[in-house]
């Protein structure tokens, strides 16, 4: 083989190498390119999933706020309505109780509330104090002052007042001296049950236990 031969021979190989080389130089750099470009997908996928979890977490403390909020509101609107109807029925109360006062049956009714509240003042000299209207049915207190003595084995005497009070309807009886009072009117009646008809009211309207 001549020399020139020779020397085209190593130059062809050398070229060939060379090819080689960069064949494989341009491979590793395009699966570098490729590695990159699949990092930057990968971070960047991650972020959209960072934020995506980020929205979903405020979303639902929005909701988880709203609807709280949408309970208490209905809540409060529920129990106005309730307060409002039960406020209601106690003015319906009233109205029936202003009616009843009028009818032949309240002097009896009368005579009860005021031996309910001398009992439970213990009896003795016992003052009672009645409305206008109350003080003209001339109850026979003498009469009712009997049986409550006889009930509590106590000598009663019942004085009515002269200074009339404004209610609706039954009385107030207080010792002489004043020491003791116990106010058996409608109002203070309503005003002592009123936690319990509260309760039996809310049963009644919303069947609640």
């Amino acid at each position: 083989m001549s020399l020139e031969a020779q020397a085209s021979k190593i130059i062809d190989k050398i070229i060939s190498e060379a090819r080689r080389q960069a064949d494989q130089i341009l491979s590793q750099a395009r699966n570098e390119v490729e590695k990159i470009k699949e990092e930057q997908r990968q971070k960047a996928l991650r972020k959209i999933q960072m934020e995506l979890e980020k929205y979903r977490k405020e979303l639902e403390e929005t909701n988880k706020r709203a609807l709280i909020e949408a309970r208490f509101k209905a809540k409060e609107s529920w129990l106005k309505t309730r307060e409002s109807l039960i406020d209601e029925a106690f003015k319906k109360a009233r109205e029936r109780i202003a009616t009843f006062v009028k009818t032949p049956r309240y002097p009896k009714v009368l005579e009860e509330l005021i031996e309910e509240a001398s009992i439970a003042i213990g009896g003795g000299s016992l003052i009672v104090q009645l409305n206008d209207k109350d003080a003209d049915l001339n109850i026979d207190l003498a009469k009712l002052a009997k049986r409550i003595t006889r009930k509590l084995n106590v000598i009663t005497a019942l004085t009515l007042s002269d200074v009339k009070v404004k209610t609706i309807g039954g009385a107030i009886v207080s010792t002489s001296d004043g020491r003791i009072v116990y106010d058996n009117t409608f109002e203070a009646r309503l005003h002592r049950k009123e936690r319990d008809l509260r309760l039996t009211v809310a049963k009644k309207l919303w069947g609640e236990s």
